[in-house]
């Protein structure tokens, strides 16, 4: 696959690295101000308008975790367009390797227009076609390159065709006999997903609501914590699932049936998921030895000083 300046040398990664693998977007917030003096249109007439670019899905959650002083990788698609050049650049000033590069599909990007601070549209492009072979071979081959140097694995599932099912069934194969750290984040919301794609990987994070509309028939009417979060770990074979369960708790469950609450602020996450700072949270856990209660509130602290949305 053809390498570009973003890549970099492998001799060059730190021992204990984490890999985030996943789909790449961007958030464009387009926000409108109005003209002060009073005119005949019933409708807001634009002054001027400002054009935010930030990064987001699996790029965000690599941000986040570079902020925290965690080594990391992005292993992602952007497409050959102005978006995937923005990505990319704004990537290479926060220091993240990009360690696939570009595709010939447009890059997936979310617009928000907003007047006087106030969102009044939101648009979502595309979902696009599967990945080709080429770059599933890639994601493996970078993973066995690796293997050694590597302690958590990141998949973000934002339904963008990067994450199949081979595809994690091949990188649990990868990391069977190493000590790697797993972790899938789910937020694909495809009506043909089922969380019974996730199997073998060691922790799953999903929110309540879209799991509610993965698996409809299992889980559309249960309000038993214990019950929902064994069922996720039955049958994604997992040792431990977080279950974002509504705006003031998540659950972490393991497979000896303990369940810790972790409390969640409203006001902290309403411009983050609670579903991805718990990925952050969880990952700076495992590499540094922290409570998820101690990496939840570095997590919250890194999101708001940096304004990460």
């Amino acid at each position: 696959m053809k390498q570009d300046k973003d890549t970099i040398c492998l001799g060059e990664i730190p021992r204990k690295t984490v890999l985030v693998i996943g789909d790449i977007m961007l958030n464009q917030h387009i926000i409108a101000k109005e003209k002060l003096e009073q005119t005949d249109s019933p409708y807001p007439v634009i002054a001027s308008y400002d054009n935010i670019n930030k990064l987001a899905a699996s790029a965000r959650i690599a941000l986040m975790i570079k902020k925290l002083g965690v080594s990391i990788l992005l292993a992602g698609m952007v497409g050959k367009d102005e978006e995937g050049a923005t990505i990319k650049r704004m990537l290479r000033a926060e220091g993240i390797p990009l360690v696939l590069g570009l595709y010939s599909r447009p890059t997936s990007v979310r617009k928000t227009i907003s007047i006087c601070d106030k969102p009044i549209l939101g648009l979502e492009g595309s979902r696009g076609p599967h990945i080709k072979a080429g770059v599933f071979q890639s994601i493996i081959q970078l993973i066995t390159l690796l293997s050694e140097e590597l302690s958590t694995i990141i998949i973000c599932d934002y339904g963008r065709g990067l994450i199949s099912d081979e595809l994690i069934v091949t990188i649990n194969e990868c990391c069977r006999h190493k000590d790697i750290n797993t972790i899938g984040l789910v937020k694909n919301m495809e009506t043909d997903n089922s969380i019974e794609k996730y199997q073998g990987l060691k922790t799953i994070v999903i929110d309540k609501a879209l799991l509610k509309l993965l698996d409809s028939n299992t889980f559309a009417k249960t309000e038993d914590i214990e019950a929902t979060s064994l069922d996720i770990l039955k049958k994604t074979g997992s040792n431990e699932c977080l279950l974002v369960w509504d705006t003031k708790k998540a659950y972490l469950c393991k497979r000896d049936k303990s369940l810790v609450e972790i409390g969640l602020s409203v006001t902290d996450h309403a411009f983050i998921g609670a579903d991805e700072l718990l990925v952050t949270a969880l990952t700076l856990a495992y590499t540094q030895n922290l409570t998820i209660d101690t990496s939840l509130d570095k997590a919250y602290k890194v999101a708001r000083h940096y304004h990460i949305s």
